[in-house]
């Protein structure tokens, strides 16, 4: 399931320029209206269009927090994220890294709806090898959206929180559950790297495919 999010609340005395707050704030309103999008209209998952579109405002989001990390700012704001799978708790964090990984997380969620969809719908045994092999790296991006969001949560300072008293990380945003998800990610990926290889029985790749299925 994708996290749901509020627009982050203010922290006093913030001391990043308004412009550059500004830019990361707007980009990250747009990256939330299009994880919302998806949310309620699940059949966008098919739309190629629509996930370029979402990779790329992601990227733009990435790209601001890396320049907001790298010129020595915090975002000033505390971000909030819905639980996946945990006990619902109203849970921030000023943190950049925080707020990285969580996006990284839904993208992550998206990501392994939409090949699921390029598998169930509309496959044919015309497009079924064109369609596998979309499938197929979009599941590798996956598990690696999955490990990047680990090593950013890595990052995380539990100390900032909002005030509610719980000043560690929900169960389905630690290191380990990110490890967790990667794992299915791959197996998903090399499921369909043994399906395709058990197709092909043609006696000069015969030996090449029961190698590969082993």
């Amino acid at each position: 399931h994708q996290k749901k999010t509020i627009p982050p609340s203010c922290k006093k005395g913030i001391t990043t320029p308004k412009d550059l707050r500004d830019n990361a704030s707007a980009s990250r309103a747009k990256l939330v209206t299009l994880f919302e999008a998806l949310y309620n209209n699940p059949r966008e998952l098919a739309s190629d269009a629509k996930m370029k579109e979402l990779t790329d405002c992601t990227t733009n989001y990435l790209k601001w927090i890396v320049k907001l990390v790298a010129d020595g700012y915090r975002f000033e704001l505390f971000c909030y994220w819905s639980e996946s799978i945990c006990p619902k708790t109203n849970h921030a964090f000023n943190d950049l890294y925080y707020d990285a990984a969580n996006v990284l997380w839904n993208l992550a969620c998206v990501e392994l709806n939409h090949a699921n969809h390029i598998l169930t719908f509309g496959v044919t045994t015309l497009n079924l090898e064109a369609k596998e092999k979309e499938a197929y790296a979009t599941l590798c991006q996956t598990a690696g959206r999955y490990k990047l969001a680990g090593e950013l949560v890595s990052k995380v300072s539990v100390d900032a929180t909002d005030g509610s008293q719980n000043n560690t990380l929900l169960a389905d945003c630690t290191v380990d559950f990110f490890e967790m998800m990667e794992k299915p990610a791959l197996a998903q990926a090399q499921e369909i790297g043994a399906s395709k290889a058990a197709r092909k029985d043609d006696t000069t790749e015969r030996s090449a495919k029961h190698a590969l299925v082993a």
